[in-house]
């Protein structure tokens, strides 16, 4: 194309030179009378030459123009192309060994309320790991999890207060000490050959472009969101193996909106359209872990629903993303059952009806099966527990004897919640005092990890 302007602008110059030339008066006509006429015409015909072959360059310019670039659909071939580069290294699997590997993870273990805590308006210190009254976490108190029988660890993660904006505003840029304090506890469960979930924890609460919120106005920054966060952590943890699993959101919803943020309707156009956004969210989450390559393209991944409930995972809306990968999606999902005992904060409701408990494991179980096992989908309970009202430990060791026995005769394996709170205000979930790294509970983690013996 340059070539061809260059070519078109000599024309226009030679052009004008030819016009030029052609107007002169010969030597044999110098004196005549004729010769000021002469030269009035060139002087008439220049410009009108000129102005011609100039059009004409403008009009070769405009025609040889770049249409404007696409970002989005640039960035989606980019996508696309990976994804096709990925597949070359795609193992085939079954969904009997999807089931099988979820079988393995047996009893799990919550490092909660450290490193997806944060202090609004707070970004990029390390500190925010200790902000909700934890102690740094050590290796000493992940071999304490693992000598107590545990097999996985779940570390929640927040990202939106380690995070800046790129120059352009195009992009994320997650604080690369951060990753690097992910990394050093995930090595750490590494050591105990534990298994290792890491996800996007409370980040539904945005800040800026810093968070997600799945509803209408805030679509397009959620979906973006998923995007540029798992595009980093992916390709950062790309060379580990399948000891490392990827949960992509851990309770998606709408935060702080009192009727809708713990419940879900089929017939409710609010939740339909959250739940739609959540969609692409983990399809964008399953995209970018695949895209970046390595053990990524076979690793097996966690999806979530909205608020984490089973009963959004069957909703009528929720879809399961397409994957390059066969059977190496596995359903998160969250049930602090029954609610009064487990969670309600009304410390008189502290009694456990067995009874109406297995009831309860019964039909969830069943639900699993039905919606998702029978498709070739493991499911892993990722939080569930108990919290501690005033000396109710007794009920608690047969709430979690009943509880996980349910769960793992149904192969589901069990991440119980810890927040590290042992006494005074809050949710006392604490099954391991961080201070020393002492099992607090020995009953209760008995009672959960001989459910997977």
């Amino acid at each position: 194309m340059i070539k061809k302007l260059c070519a078109l602008t000599m024309a226009a110059i030679m052009a004008f030179a030819a016009v030029g030339c052609s107007s002169a008066p010969d030597e044999s006509q110098a004196n005549t009378t004729e010769t000021p006429a002469a030269e009035e015409q060139v002087t008439e015909s220049k410009p009108e030459t000129v102005e011609t072959a100039a059009n004409e360059t403008e009009e070769v310019v405009e025609a040889v123009e770049e249409p404007a670039v696409d970002e989005a659909e640039l960035l989606a071939k980019e996508k696309e192309e990976k994804l096709n580069e990925a597949k070359k290294n795609v193992v085939e699997s079954t969904a009997d060994e999807a089931i099988e590997f979820a079988k393995n993870l047996k009893a799990g273990w919550n490092l909660g309320n450290t490193l997806d805590a944060f202090v609004a308006g707070v970004f990029n210190t390390l500190d925010t790991e200790t902000s909700w009254g934890n102690p740094k976490t050590s290796q000493e108190l992940i071999d304490g999890i693992a000598n107590a029988g545990f097999t996985t660890i779940r570390v929640p993660v927040s990202w939106h207060n380690h995070l800046t904006l790129s120059e352009d505003e195009k992009h994320l840029i997650i604080d690369p000490e951060w990753l690097a304090r992910v990394k050093e506890i995930v090595d750490y469960c590494y050591k105990d050959n534990l298994y290792v979930i890491i996800n996007i924890h409370h980040d539904n609460i945005p800040e800026g472009k810093f968070g997600f919120r799945p509803d209408k106005d805030n679509a397009e920054q959620s979906i973006w969101y998923a995007r540029e966060i798992w595009n980093q952590v992916a390709d950062y943890f790309k060379d580990y193996d399948e000891h490392l699993i990827f949960e992509g959101l851990n309770e998606p919803r709408l935060t702080g909106d009192a009727a809708h943020e713990w419940s879900y309707e089929n017939d409710n156009h609010i939740y339909n359209t959250s739940a739609e956004i959540i969609n692409q969210m983990n399809q964008e989450f399953v995209d970018a872990v695949r895209a970046s390559g390595g053990n990524n393209v076979n690793r097996y991944l966690l999806v979530t629903s909205y608020c984490a409930t089973l009963k959004a995972a069957k909703g009528l809306k929720y879809a399961f993303p397409e994957d390059i990968a066969s059977y190496k999606l596995m359903l998160s999902f969250h049930a602090y059952s029954p609610y009064d005992f487990a969670l309600n904060p009304d410390l008189s409701l502290n009694t456990f009806d067995k009874e109406s408990g297995e009831k309860e494991y019964s039909a969830m179980v069943t639900t699993v099966n039905k919606y998702f096992v029978e498709k070739g989908i493991p499911c892993v309970l990722t939080e569930y527990g108990a919290q501690e009202k005033g000396g109710n430990l007794a009920d608690r060791v047969v709430f979690y004897e009943t509880y996980c026995k349910a769960m793992a005769d149904a192969g589901i394996p069990c991440v119980v919640w810890d927040n590290g709170i042992i006494s005074g205000d809050g949710e006392r979930f604490a099954l391991i005092d961080r201070s020393n790294n002492e099992i607090v509970y020995p009953e209760i983690t008995k009672a959960i990890v001989d459910s997977y013996k």
